[in-house]
């Protein structure tokens, strides 16, 4: 099998495309969030009047370092795939799951604009 190293970037770009759509699985609820949810319940119920403090939360953990950090290894088997000469397919393949893996975020806020657009398109043709 010539395209070893396409494959290899085209199966941990799947990896890393897989943890980006469950990470919500794949997070063990911090500390942060069982005392948020507890202190919203403790004020509905009157025994602690607003509190001012703000906690801030992280903005990466190990989840998502982990499918952004495999997506750029992926990113990079599609580069030394091409480089090598293998087949362009799996190094294209491989670089663009890796590229989709990166900006997971942004290409779920374009599959939404995508379709709010395909909605309002198809109002004014019935």
């Amino acid at each position: 099998m010539k395209n070893k190293i396409g494959i290899a970037g085209i199966i941990i770009a799947l990896l890393a495309v897989g943890t980006a759509i469950f990470q919500d699985k794949l997070r063990q609820p911090s500390e942060h969030e069982k005392f948020s949810i507890m202190s919203k319940v403790l004020n509905k119920s009157g025994f602690i009047s607003g509190s001012k403090r703000k906690s801030e939360l992280p903005s990466y953990d190990a989840v998502n370092y982990s499918y952004i950090s495999l997506g750029f290894l992926a990113l990079i088997f599609g580069v030394v795939s091409y480089l090598k000469n293998e087949n362009l397919r799996f190094s294209g393949m491989a670089g663009a799951l890796g590229v989709i893996a990166i900006g997971w975020e942004y290409v779920l806020i374009g599959i939404v604009v995508g379709i709010i657009i395909l909605i309002l398109a198809n109002l004014g043709t019935v």
